[in-house]
């Protein structure tokens, strides 16, 4: 059951850095309030976040929160829970 927050907390943070750059923070203040120390990661976080946009990544959150859900009531097996979500983000490009 780990994957999928997995996948979801790294898709929130480039939408975090997505919004905090786009308010004129730097890589030491965005370091500094998320308690992030690689400036490489931010760099690279914000770099897939334009990829993808904010609505995007909005949209991949909500996949996810469902695959999630599925899995998690038995609704679906993990493996096919994610085996969609991973489809329906790449649809999205």
């Amino acid at each position: 059951y780990g994957i999928i927050p997995l996948l979801a907390g790294h898709f929130r943070f480039m939408l975090l850095v997505l919004d905090m750059r786009s308010h004129g923070y730097g890589n030491t203040e965005i370091m500094k309030e998320t308690g992030r120390n690689s400036s490489w990661f931010i760099d690279k976080s914000y770099r897939q976040g334009q990829t993808f946009g904010a609505d995007a990544i909005k949209k991949v959150l909500q996949i996810l929160l469902q695959a999630d859900y599925k899995a998690k009531r038995g609704i679906t097996n993990m493996e096919s829970a994610l085996d969609l979500a991973i489809l329906q983000i790449c649809a999205l490009k």
